[in-house]
């Protein structure tokens, strides 16, 4: 058998990829240099986890902890039933994921592993470089400082902070005093392991209201309308019957050119039964006519209670949300001022950032609660088990078997997909 083209498309594979990926392998080889020649002043943890102990931070814990005790500790019970609830989410979406990698092969994993800039084969995403070591760094110290300021709200020690390098990314790490935790009552242990992963959801919420009610908004107003789109046709209406698409984009609605949803809804308001209705894009231009409300002729009485009720309808359902239309807008600004130019770009960056912000701080929230050894919810279920099982030899067996059963499974979840892109890639499927 002739090994020559097998061997040549590995390499060459490979190589394309090293090109693809060089930025990034080159700034995380300028971090594996720095640590491997700083060494001395790490704590090298499972080879591949770097630690540089400071006490930064620790002021801050030491006062927010003891002067805001009791919310914070509120904070921490708060975050027991969230975690434990998230614990059940990303379990059964690990259970899922790897019974859909025998009933559907194809289909992308419900877990990627997070390298910044970096395509990995078989994964469904690739998290854009700065963006997500920025955020993968702001997420940790949010995430330890959570544990820390929670341990101390009960009156334990917070020993150290620092940074840490996982491999080559960037991250922070808070630690209290493992004695102390383990002597307190089980309710305080949970809220302390829950306090990470309960706060990177909460932040993560926090940006997607940021992101959808200041930063967005900002955006959308700098930006030219392209034109609207309908969510849905409801079938058999006068719309469906014409022929009208959903999720296309029409420029005008019966002459008018729509640039907000405020200016269509006003329009659609006054339309009586019988009117001619012109729905038009560059394209193509639709034609129809209104027909009465039949839920007017069923119940006239809701047009007393109302005057505003609508008299017609032209057969557009609206979205879960209430919508009738969605308003698209180009990648154009509306103005030429070169302020307004660098208002856009600084809008449209941090706006990025806080997508991947909130990518990671939910992903990694959830993922920390996994029934997995060292992580939170691993943690969090060695408690559990303390509990009911009197034995803690015995409670311990367990939740090594658990532990090792959910590592197995995050494994052939994450190794699966790439390793079937690969053998893709080489022809062998």
């Amino acid at each position: 058998m002739n090994f020559f083209p097998i061997i040549n498309s590995v390499l060459s594979n490979f190589v394309n990829w090293i090109l693809q990926n060089k930025y990034p392998l080159i700034f995380y080889t300028i971090i594996f240099l720095v640590v491997y020649l700083n060494r001395k002043k790490f704590e090298i943890q499972a080879k591949i986890i770097a630690l540089y102990r400071t006490k930064i931070g620790l002021n801050f814990i030491e006062k927010a902890g003891t002067k805001y005790k009791e919310l914070i500790k509120l904070f921490g019970y708060i975050g027991v039933g969230i975690g434990f609830i998230g614990m059940v989410y990303i379990t059964v979406l690990l259970a899922s994921s790897f019974v859909n990698i025998f009933i559907q092969p194809k289909a992308p994993s419900a877990f990627a592993p997070v390298v910044p800039g970096v395509k990995i084969p078989g994964s469904p995403i690739v998290f854009p470089f700065w963006y997500t070591i920025i955020s993968l760094f702001l997420v940790t110290i949010v995430h330890e400082a959570a544990h820390g300021l929670v341990a101390k709200a009960h009156g334990l020690k917070v020993e150290s902070t620092g940074i840490a390098f996982f491999g080559p990314l960037l991250a922070a790490f808070v630690e209290p005093n493992e004695d102390q935790i383990k002597k307190q009552e089980d309710i305080v242990q949970y809220s302390i392991f829950s306090a990470g992963p309960f706060s990177n959801i909460i932040f993560a919420l926090l940006a997607v209201v940021i992101l959808s009610f200041a930063v967005s908004p900002v955006i959308s107003s700098l930006q030219v309308t392209q034109g609207y789109s309908f969510y849905s046709i409801t079938p058999n209406s006068p719309a469906f019957n014409a022929s009208v698409p959903a999720n296309q984009i029409f420029t005008k609605f019966n002459g008018v050119k729509i640039t907000n949803k405020d200016q269509f809804y006003s329009l659609l308001s006054g339309i009586e039964p019988g009117q001619k209705i012109s729905i038009e894009n560059d394209e193509n231009n639709y034609e129809f006519e209104a027909v009465a409300n039949p839920q007017l002729e069923n119940n006239p009485d809701l047009l007393k209670q109302n005057p505003e009720y609508p008299k017609a309808i032209i057969g557009i359902t609206a979205s879960g949300t209430g919508e009738f239309i969605q308003i698209h807008k180009k990648d154009e600004l509306k103005y030429s001022a070169p302020i307004l130019k660098l208002t856009y770009q600084i809008f449209n960056i941090f706006s990025n950032f806080l997508f991947w912000f909130f990518v990671l701080s939910s992903g990694i929230g959830i993922a920390n609660l996994l029934p997995l050894g060292p992580v939170d919810g691993g943690r969090m279920l060695q408690v559990v088990f303390q509990k009911i099982i009197k034995k803690e030899k015995k409670a311990n067996d367990i939740w090594v078997k658990v532990s090792l059963v959910t590592f197995a499974l995050v494994l052939i979840s994450f190794l699966f997909p790439i390793i079937r892109a690969i053998v893709t890639s080489l022809g062998f499927i």
